[in-house]
């Protein structure tokens, strides 16, 4: 098949108002739990319930993630195949992530990624209010 063929990838801007919050960034859920359905990444994960994991963002499971830090091998790929589909994915300050070669150790810096901009600005806003520092 000739790659001109394919679908592109889109992820529904009308996912489910499911939120994931990673590893130490449960502080983010009072300010995000009016509006959302929050997931947290440590806590509420068990043997018996199935959660969504951050690959939810591409099947609309999730319309929203927040990533403290990681490994690129971990979320660079889902990031990069989540802004490819038209998601909004950025540091925890809102800014474009960094270039694979520019990051020591090949870690990632905390990420946000939506599937809109209006989610994008509410974790960012959450990020925000939680750590003045962003």
């Amino acid at each position: 098949m000739d790659l001109s063929e394919c679908t592109p990838l889109k992820v529904d801007s009308n996912a489910k108002p499911n939120i994931l919050l990673g590893t130490a960034m449960n502080s983010l859920k009072p300010a995000l739990q009016n509006k959302y359905n929050i997931i947290n990444a440590v806590d509420d994960y068990s043997s018996s319930v199935q959660r969504p994991n951050l690959n939810g963002i591409l099947s609309g499971e999730l319309c929203g993630a927040v990533k403290r830090f990681g490994q690129f091998i971990d979320g660079g790929a889902l990031a990069f195949l989540a802004r490819e589909a038209g998601c909004k994915v950025t540091k925890l300050d809102g800014s474009a992530l960094p270039t694979l070669n520019s990051c020591s150790d090949y870690k990632l810096p905390g990420l946000i990624i939506a599937t809109s901009e209006s989610v994008h600005q509410d974790l960012l806003s959450a990020v925000r209010d939680y750590d003045s520092s962003y």
